[in-house]
């Protein structure tokens, strides 16, 4: 017994002491300035994403970020680590730093090319719209390689880092009318209120997704009316070609026969009575073809489950975690059946 509860006065002197050194309370201005991972949800994702490797697994980096209070910015910082040494406690190498006066983060979508020198990811400055960047490690080199007139949402580039494809918002659209103004009457039809009450009344036409070879000016790409496309993960196949992307379909592109799944939530979304031009919640995968300049559905069916597919480096369309999309019913349209 007396070696079972000796350790109990340790305890009580260690207490005693650390009352004594106490320092202050911990504010919110110090929880808001602690250096943190830059993947908030870290812990529920790819440990890929959290540290980036490279392609040859010799290297990997950390994005960190913070908030500065007196600057009214969050300022981000990418280190280095090498993977031998990453169970000796090293001192990692500071690769560079970018700050954000925005809501978007300084750096972010990082990954690498297949040199396994060179980072690629969506960064901005104070005061900038987020492009896509390019980091030489051997150099030390920055460089912009798009220069979009809105912030760019996501990306994907060719493994070479010749071509990238991105998405980003339309330019804000005011009023239709230099004069108009608040007091004035509107045609509502499929604005959002929040965009109405900020002086918005264009119509809403989703993402838009553009390709470029890099060194060149962006190419748009070419969608037709009735697909809106929207957020979720956009993919270039590697030699540059093609490129991959969702898109919410207006009630026009909504095809009858899909109500012949059993699944009631997709027959109630493709017999409900949704307006032509008004995007529903219903998706497909859209494929732009760089040969031709146009962009068509990847199959007659629509998207299930999260959209996570993407252009396999053999040109073929991959999914983690099962099939990306429903089989097209009986008696429907064959799918397009090619290999990007």
């Amino acid at each position: 017994m007396r070696g079972r509860f000796a350790f109990f006065p340790l305890l009580f002197l260690a207490a005693s002491a650390g009352a004594q050194i106490a320092k202050k309370p911990i504010t919110v201005a110090d929880a808001i300035g602690t250096t943190r991972l830059e993947e908030r949800d870290y812990l529920a994702q790819d440990p890929n994403q959290v540290a980036h490797f490279s392609p040859d697994g010799m290297r990997f980096v950390l994005v960190l970020r913070k908030a500065n209070l007196e600057r009214n910015t969050n300022e981000y910082s990418v280190l280095l680590y090498h993977t031998a040494d990453a169970l000796r406690a090293p001192k990692p190498e500071l690769l560079l730093k970018m700050s954000s006066s925005s809501n978007r983060s300084a750096i972010s979508q990082l990954r690498w090319l297949a040199d396994n020198e060179t980072l690629v990811f969506l960064g901005e400055n104070s005061g900038e719209l987020s492009q896509v960047y390019s980091f030489n490690l051997r150099a030390k080199a920055l460089k912009r390689l798009t220069n979009h007139s809105t912030a760019i949402d996501r990306y994907d580039i060719t493994p070479d880092g010749g071509t990238v494809a991105f998405a980003a918002g339309p330019p804000p659209a005011k009023a239709l009318e230099p004069d108009q103004e608040p007091s004035r009457e509107i045609v509502i039809d499929g604005q959002y209120l929040y965009s109405i009450l900020t002086g918005d009344y264009s119509h809403w036409e989703g993402q838009r997704i553009f390709w470029q070879v890099v060194g060149s000016s962006p190419h748009a790409v070419a969608i037709e009316q009735g697909y809106f496309p929207t957020w979720g993960p956009i993919s270039i196949s590697s030699d540059g070609r093609y490129v991959l992307f969702p898109a919410q379909l207006g009630g026009d592109r909504i095809r009858p026969e899909w109500a012949g799944y059993r699944d009631s939530r997709l027959q109630q979304l493709v017999t409900s009575n949704i307006s032509k031009g008004t995007a529903s919640w219903l998706l497909q995968y859209l494929v732009f073809d760089s040969h031709t300049m146009s962009s068509a559905p990847l199959i007659n069916a629509p998207i299930r489950g999260p959209y996570t597919a993407f252009l396999s480096s053999d040109g073929s369309v991959g999914c983690p975690g099962g099939t990306p999309t429903l089989r097209p019913p009986r008696g429907s349209s064959r799918p397009m059946g090619k290999r990007y």
